[in-house]
């Protein structure tokens, strides 16, 4: 089970580290040309991208470091809680097919959680 949860945890800090790099490199007028952002402050987008940075590091330090490993599975709910912020904005956007993405990564999100709550402690 352990592997698995490695591999979740390894997909989600690509896909959110990712994400995250976007939202806080790209220029204003990148960022305001997104389809989502609308009158969303460049600010809380850039917010946004640091929360996911921050996600990622706590997918990965704490379980390779050993120091505060109870954080990997906190990391894990913090990033299933902005999908679910992503979902609803995306569910007023009337884009399914991202609100199915974020469905999944949620479900990611909160299998590591519990794998690392419960399952597995990390």
């Amino acid at each position: 089970m352990d592997w698995l949860l490695w591999a979740v945890q390894l997909g989600l800090a690509v896909v959110f580290g990712q994400s995250g790099l976007r939202k806080l490199l790209r220029t204003d007028a990148q960022t305001r040309a997104v389809y989502w952002v609308g009158r969303t402050p460049v600010g809380v987008v850039r917010g946004l991208g640091a929360l996911e940075l921050l996600g990622v590091a706590g997918l990965l330090l704490p379980v390779l470091t050993g120091l505060w490993p109870w954080l990997t599975p906190a990391a894990a709910l913090g990033l299933a809680g902005l999908m679910v912020g992503a979902g609803v904005v995306n569910l007023r956007l009337r884009r399914r097919r991202l609100v199915a993405a974020n469905a999944v990564l949620l479900a990611l999100a909160a299998f590591v959680a519990y794998g690392r709550f419960v399952l597995v402690p990390a």
